[in-house]
C-alpha cells in the first residue's frame, strides 16, 4: 500500500478541480470551490456574495471530498 506522502497530489490538480467545479456550479448555484483553508468549511453567501466551499490547504483529495458532500 502506498504511503500518505506518495499519495499527495500536487496543488495544480487542486486548482484544476476548482476551475472545473466553478465552471459547473458558480453560475447556476452561486457556489465556488476554494482552497487554502486550515479546515474544511462551507460559508454561505451574504447579500450578493456567492457561497464558498473551502477545502483544506491545497489538497485535491480534500477538494473532492468537500465537493462531493456539497452536491
Amino acid at each position: 500500500m502506498p504511503s500518505a506522502a506518495m499519495l499527495k497530489i500536487p496543488a495544480a490538480n487542486a486548482e484544476q478541480l476548482c476551475r472545473v467545479f466553478d465552471a459547473c456550479f458558480a453560475n447556476s448555484t452561486g457556489t465556488r470551490l476554494v482552497g487554502g483553508g486550515n479546515e474544511p468549511l462551507y460559508l454561505p453567501g451574504a447579500d450578493n456574495d456567492g457561497h464558498q466551499v473551502i477545502f483544506r490547504a491545497d489538497y485535491a483529495a480534500s477538494a473532492l471530498h468537500e465537493a462531493h458532500t456539497t452536491l
